[in-house]
């Protein structure tokens, strides 16, 4: 299994435990049970095992431009700075030499068997072929890597809501709330967090997931709770005045509930791929 499933089953794990625990804390009277944020893990790695800035920076150089070809061997974009088309990647792992022209090997160059010149169309169409492939691969990674990234952001600066929260609170109390009716805004920023790091977790999970009936249902949970979130987030960060104070607690309330209870359908559902062997995974 690979480490990041690994670390999402124990996430997931971790995460069900927790939800039962509250429940059973709550069926006896007891104050609900508050989840601690797990470490926020490193995000997929495709075959090559690049980062995501080196992604980043391949896409933004603009790969398909005359100076910015990708390497025939380890698919690293390579900017071509000279006027010699002898090119040796600078890749450690790699340092192949091949020819910018026609990018296959730069050893029979030079010899008699040299054909840079003549058109070959079994291997422009593997070229090509090659190529594609290479960028749908890439733009597969960053569809996920985006999302996941984006979640970690999310989750940072949501973690800043604790103190507007906390003064949201002292102003409600100031409106005849008593301390105990406003803890549903803290309630509500502890929810949006354990989403939000969930939802993470999530797009590293479907990077390597086949497509079949399971993930089908996996995704719909997912949107379903991203959709939920972001409302939910929305709600948080408007401003509460006098006016709108019961209107917002209602729908905050219901919200963030709703959040709770769409989390632990899609945990649950996860939990239940492992222990029944539902998943397929895409193999490097």
């Amino acid at each position: 299994m690979k480490r990041e499933q690994c670390w999402l089953l124990e996430h997931v794990q971790s995460e069900l435990h927790s939800l039962r625990r509250a429940q059973s804390a709550q069926s006896r009277g007891a104050a609900s049970h508050h989840l601690l944020l797990p470490d926020l893990p490193a995000g997929p790695r495709p075959k090559a095992q690049r980062s995501p800035s080196a992604y980043l920076t391949a896409t933004q150089s603009c790969c398909c431009s005359e100076k910015n070809r990708e390497g025939p061997k380890c698919h690293v974009t390579i900017e071509k700075d000279g006027g010699c088309n002898h090119m040796v990647c600078r890749n450690q792992n790699c340092k192949a030499e091949f020819c910018w022209v026609c990018l296959g090997p730069w050893e029979p160059h030079g010899s008699a068997w040299y054909n840079c010149n003549r058109y070959n169309e079994d291997d422009a169409k593997a070229a090509r072929d090659a190529q594609e492939r290479s960028r749908a691969a890439l733009q597969r990674y960053l569809f996920y890597c985006n999302r996941y990234m984006n979640h970690m952001q999310s989750l940072r600066f949501e973690h800043k809501l604790y103190a507007q929260v906390k003064q949201k609170m002292e102003e409600m109390q100031q409106h005849n709330m008593s301390w105990i009716e406003v803890q549903f805004l803290k309630k509500a920023v502890d929810v949006l967090c354990q989403c939000r790091a969930t939802l993470m977790y999530t797009y590293v999970f479907a990077f390597y997931l086949k497509k079949n009936n399971q993930s089908i249902i996996f995704e719909n949970n997912q949107a379903d709770l991203e959709n939920a979130t972001e409302v939910l987030s929305g709600y948080l960060e408007r401003d509460i005045s006098q006016d709108s104070l019961q209107d917002i607690k209602q729908k905050v309330q219901d919200k963030y509930r709703y959040c709770e209870s769409r989390r632990r359908v899609l945990l649950q559902h996860v939990h239940e791929g492992y222990e029944k062997d539902l998943w397929e995974y895409i193999e490097d």
